[in-house]
């Protein structure tokens, strides 16, 4: 299936190049087909919001800064506390660790939790 793969998206003959090489083509190829499969999956599937938000119990009432901490602020969003770094997203409408953006692509948002594997998301489909 991989060396199938290799001869329709890139055109490559792989029938003129010596067996030891076609099985490294295959090889790597393969490699970075798990590895795509792997770090997309992993950007679609983990949670990026920040684990540390305390919701309050009334949205009305804001509770002052001393109960959330000092590198922890008020979200008027989630009306609750989350770190200093995080950020709002309005697509998923959850405050993110070290909110980037919002990629539509894996459908979730790549910060903190998120960001190495996206790198190697982007990469891997680039080497492909």
């Amino acid at each position: 299936l991989t060396l199938f793969l290799i001869t329709t998206l890139y055109g490559m003959d792989l029938s003129l190049l010596p067996w030891t090489w076609r099985l490294v083509v295959a090889t790597v190829a393969f490699v970075l087909y798990v590895v795509l499969g792997w770090s997309g999956g992993y950007c679609t599937l983990v949670d990026p919001a920040d684990e540390g938000s305390q919701r309050t119990e009334t949205s009305a009432v804001r509770v002052t800064e001393s109960v959330g901490g000092p590198d922890q602020r008020f979200c008027s969003f989630c009306k609750a506390y989350v770190h200093v770094s995080s950020k709002h997203c309005r697509s998923c409408d959850k405050c993110i660790l070290g909110f980037d953006h919002h990629c539509h692509w894996v459908n979730s948002c790549i910060g903190t939790r998120t960001y190495r594997a996206f790198l190697v998301l982007v990469l891997s489909s680039w080497g492909i």
